[in-house]
């Protein structure tokens, strides 16, 4: 039978490395993870409701927010704007994106007064945006209506011209026909002229021939 020494056998020691890389990895996850700037600026006491839907807005393009605080001051994108500049701030900020939406937030112990304002504000900029739109296209629509109206003009005048100058060309190919034939005419009565004038002219030389020859014949019988 072999005995085991008790006194050689090694003594139990703890692995530091493993957890020191734990720890590590904690500290980096709760670093990346922990939200150290808040916005504390103005603080809402929003009110809750039950029926509430998100509305799937993405983190890239946030729409604009207006805040109501219970004092009565208006924030819009975190910036306070005075009660003289709302209505054109409200304008300005619907006018940049027409068919963005606008987030109205009001303090639950805000005045029902200002955030009504704000909303016909709101309400009011979008349609003045939307009125300035349809004209836009409206006039759009006109100065396309003129210039296809312009361009129907051209060509149709471009085809007049083009009809008459043919017209032209034609009764100047048929005038110039008429002053050949006119000349062929002419000269054609010429000819026959000249042929009755030397048909006359050879009848007139026979009829003296035979005159002569008949007082010829008259003398000689006579003698």
């Amino acid at each position: 039978m072999r005995l085991i020494n008790l006194r050689s056998r090694t003594r139990p020691e703890v692995q530091m490395s493993p957890l020191i890389d734990v720890v590590f990895l904690l500290l980096i996850f709760y670093a990346v993870t922990t939200q150290f700037v808040t916005d504390e600026r103005l603080k809402l006491k929003l009110p809750e409701a039950r029926t509430a839907e998100s509305e799937g807005i993405g983190r890239e393009e946030s729409p604009p927010e207006v805040k109501v605080a219970a004092d009565g001051t208006v924030w819009i994108n975190d910036v306070i704007v005075p009660e003289d500049q709302l209505e054109a701030q409200m304008r300005a900020l619907v006018e940049k994106a027409p068919d963005k939406a606008v987030i109205l937030k009001g303090d639950r112990d805000a005045d029902y007064g200002v955030v009504v304002k704000v909303l016909d504000t709101a309400r009011s900029g979008r349609r003045s945006s939307g009125d300035t739109c349809r004209r836009r296209n409206h006039e759009g629509t006109k100065t396309r209506r003129r210039r296809t109206r312009r361009r129907r003009s051209v060509a149709a005048s471009q085809r007049r011209s083009f009809a008459t100058s043919q017209r032209r060309n034609v009764a100047t190919t048929k005038a110039r026909r008429h002053e050949d034939v006119a000349h062929e005419d002419v000269a054609a009565s010429q000819r026959r002229k000249r042929e009755g004038a030397k048909t006359l002219r050879r009848r007139t030389r026979g009829r003296r021939t035979k005159s002569r020859r008949s007082v010829a014949s008259a003398k000689a019988r006579r003698r």
